[in-house]
Formats: C-alpha cells, sequence, structure tokens
C-alpha cells in the first residue's frame, strides 16, 4: 500500500484529495490529509466580515464535510518534514509516513516584516486576510464616524489581487450608508505602477 499525505485542507489540498481519490485505486492507494484546523474557513468571505454582512459562523464549515469518502483526515500540526525518510512530525511527536507529500499550507500574514507594523496591530492598523483580523475591524469600523482610512498593500505576494479595491468600493458604500462618507477620507496604496494588475480593468477604474 502506497502512501500519500497532503499538508493542508483548504480548497488547493481538498480538491488534490478528491482528485486523486478518483484517479487511485483505495485498495493500492492511502491518502491523509493532515491539517491543524478543524474547520473550514471561507477565505472569500473574510472580506465581508469588517462591514457585519457575514458573521463568523457564515464562513465557518466542518472540513471534514469536504473531505472526500476515502480519504482520512487528521487533525494535527505538522512542525517538521524529513524529505530524505519521508516521514512528518508533529507537534505532539507523532510520526507519519509517505511515499508521495503535497504541501498545500497557502500562505499567512506575517506583520512583524513590515517595521513599526506591530506597534499598533489590531488596534489601528488591520488586515481582513484572517479571520481574527477580520472581525478586529469589524469592532473599529462600527464606530468608526470620522478620518482617514489608508488600505496599503505592504508588499507581494498576497491572496486574490483584487481584494484590497473590493475592500475600498465596500468601505465607499458602508460609510455612506452610515451617514458618514463626507467625513471620511479613502486613501488606495499600492507598489503596482497602477490600480491593478490587468491594463484594462485598471484603465476603466480610473
Amino acid at each position: 500500500m502506497r502512501r500519500i499525505i497532503i499538508l493542508g485542507s483548504g480548497a488547493g489540498g481538498t480538491m488534490v484529495a478528491a482528485n486523486l481519490r478518483k484517479e487511485l485505486a483505495e485498495d493500492e492507494w492511502n491518502i491523509t490529509v493532515i491539517d491543524r484546523e478543524e474547520q473550514h474557513h471561507f477565505q472569500s468571505g473574510y472580506l465581508f466580515v469588517p462591514f457585519g454582512l457575514y458573521s463568523k459562523e457564515d464562513i465557518l464549515k466542518p472540513k471534514r464535510d469536504f473531505i472526500p469518502k476515502g480519504v482520512e483526515f487528521v487533525v494535527d500540526n505538522v512542525i517538521k518534514i524529513d524529505t530524505d525518510q519521508r516521514w512528518l512530525e508533529s507537534e505532539s511527536g507523532h510520526k507519519y509516513n509517505y511515499d508521495w507529500l503535497v504541501l498545500a499550507t497557502g500562505c499567512r500574514i506575517v506583520p512583524k516584516e513590515i517595521e513599526g507594523m506591530l506597534d499598533s496591530w489590531r488596534q489601528d492598523v488591520f488586515d481582513f486576510y484572517m479571520l481574527d483580523g477580520a472581525l478586529a475591524l469589524r469592532k473599529k469600523l462600527k464606530y468608526f464616524s470620522s478620518g482617514k482610512v489608508v488600505l496599503n498593500i505592504a508588499e507581494f505576494p498576497y491572496k486574490c489581487p483584487i481584494a484590497p479595491l473590493e475592500f475600498i468600493f465596500m468601505a465607499d458604500w458602508f460609510f455612506t450608508i452610515n451617514g458618514v462618507r463626507d467625513k471620511v477620507e479613502i486613501e488606495f496604496v499600492t507598489p503596482l505602477d497602477n490600480v491593478f494588475t490587468k491594463p484594462v480593468a485598471a484603465g476603466g477604474l480610473y
């Protein structure tokens, strides 16, 4: 029995597991998905949380609901990979042997890499790319009635290139319906030489 381990059960890892299970015989291939979290996060929904359109419950679902039949799902935090001996080690000391390993761990926010960002993190500096960040931003925006909102794309890469623009448009809508748009300045800062990566779309946004 050959063994495939997929590390990460987001959209990518789940789709890989489903496609491999369709193609590989269950009596010849064991497929295991390992993730440190039990809950699946609908990450596209984070964008709607700061404006009160989605709640935490709207974007969390049990990951086991999406793991295909015939695939083992393990909740564990892997801290070490030995590619020579082909095993993974978890925080609890458990070792998982594999023949093939698929890395589908995604990317994450690392605020400490930007000098000074941690000084006001989740107080006056926020993100909406993680659930706790989106929830913290919702608390801040709920009573924000005047001032300046700056959306700054600090560095590449980042997930979903259109999301910062969507946030700006939604912020404009949010402050408008709350009757304070004339008291709030919104600024968009990007390292790009244009407002968006695609020239046609960028031209239409000016």
